[in-house]
């Protein structure tokens, strides 16, 4: 059996992560030391790769998951990796919650401020 948030409509998922993104605004981010905002770059990414959509399997699985975002940047202590390439940085903060790690990317595109680019989650290896 699905969870309940696979069982909802695709537009359904779509209209209350918009709306659930759109009353972040900004967070403060110690990790940083400066606000992360929220900002239309970042919620057109959760459904578009580049030009391209990604499936709308994938879009609602990155819907249900904005939820951490919040939480994830308000709690970083630090940040797992930093990468920059041309005139954009990029950090991601992960946070393990049950069997999964979920990461919160965040970039900063020249000197402009930092937003929320992208979240996602990987299962969790197991011990052996």
């Amino acid at each position: 059996m699905e969870s309940p948030a696979y069982e909802e409509s695709y537009e359904e998922a779509k209209r209350k992560a918009k709306e659930f993104y759109e009353k972040i605004g900004s967070i403060w981010c110690p990790a940083l030391n400066e606000y992360v905002i929220f900002n239309r770059a970042g919620l057109r990414h959760l459904m578009q790769k580049g030009p391209a959509f990604r499936p709308k399997s994938e879009q609602k699985r990155r819907f249900a998951l904005i939820s951490h975002a919040k939480r994830v940047i308000e709690n970083a202590a630090f940040s797992s990796s930093y990468s920059k390439e041309r005139d954009a940085q990029f950090w991601v903060f992960i946070e393990k919650c049950g069997g999964l790690k979920i990461n919160i990317v965040v970039r900063q595109i020249g000197n402009g401020r930092k937003h929320f680019l992208s979240v996602y989650c990987k299962q969790q290896k197991s011990a052996l």
